[in-house]
This record gives structure tokens, C-alpha cells and sequence, in this order.
């Protein structure tokens, strides 16, 4: 299953449609907050809102289910201790998330965790990019970062 992640557009409409376009084989689009632009100048791509995105309707978070178990997204990154052990014990295996505008992708404990960094103002002194996963199985979670 291919999947692709793309956060903190922050009203660059474009970023969108060029980033879709680029990956029309993706099984998933997905939107992790702070695109300050409504669904359906996002769409296909599914978002969650973030900090930015008050004035929209989009939901606080959301899950899919990929052939590594869910995977759950939101805009904020993990917090608290203990937190990834409980959403491992709920079947999560990967945790999508916007907010720092820096790309990361590691696994901690049985989860991946997984930020795409920003689409307009990174933080991380690279390139506006996106993130495409390849979900192969459980165990099986793979990350390519591109620049916009």
C-alpha cells in the first residue's frame, strides 16, 4: 500500500495538485493539518486539523487500517509517556503527524513514527517536501522523502 503524507502547506494551494499529480498511484492521500485551505482545495487528499486550520471541518484525528496494522494520524506528534505503548496495545503501528516542519521517520518500540516535514516552511534546513510510505506488511514500513 503506498501512501502519501504531506503537512503544513499553510495556504500554498498548489502544493496540492503538483504533489498528487506526482504520485496519482498512491493508494492514500493524506493531509496532516495546517493546510489553512478548505477539504475541497485539498482533495484528494484526506486532512486532520491543525493548529492553523481552525475555520475548517476537518476531524481532531482519524485511523486507516494498512496491511501493517493502523495507522493513526493527527497534526501534533506523539506526547506523553507511555502514550505510543498504549496505541501499540490498540493495534496502531504507525503514527503520521505534522507540526515540527522537520521530516522524521523512525520506529520506537513497534511503531512507526512518521512526519513528512513541511510543504512550504520547513524547519529542518531541506527542501518543502512530502513523504511517500510503502506499507508492505506488519514490520514492513518503508519511507522515501521528496522535495516539492
Amino acid at each position: 500500500m503506498k501512501i502519501t503524507l504531506i503537512s503544513d502547506g499553510h495556504g500554498e494551494e498548489g502544493i496540492y495538485r503538483q504533489v498528487f499529480l506526482r504520485e496519482q498511484d498512491s493508494d492514500l492521500f493524506l493531509c496532516l493539518g495546517d493546510s489553512e485551505l478548505p477539504p475541497e482545495a485539498i482533495a484528494p487528499f484526506y486532512g486532520v486539523r491543525g493548529n492553523c486550520d481552525r475555520a475548517f471541518p476537518y476531524k481532531l484525528k482519524d485511523m486507516v487500517d494498512t496491511p501493517a496494522g493502523l495507522l493513526f494520524y493527527r497534526h501534533y506528534p506523539p506526547s506523553g509517556e507511555g502514550m505510543l505503548d498504549d496505541m501499540f496495545s490498540l493495534g496502531i503501528r504507525i503514527f503520521a503527524h505534522g507540526h515540527t516542519h522537520i521530516r522524521r521517520f523512525e520506529r520506537i518500540g513497534g511503531i512507526y513514527v512518521v512526519c513528512p516535514g513541511s510543504a512550504a516552511y520547513p524547519r529542518d534546513g531541506l527542501a518543502p517536501g512530502y513523504c511517500v510510505l510503502d506499507v508492505k506488511g506488519p514490520g514492513e514500513v518503508e519511507a522515501t522523502f521528496k522535495d516539492i
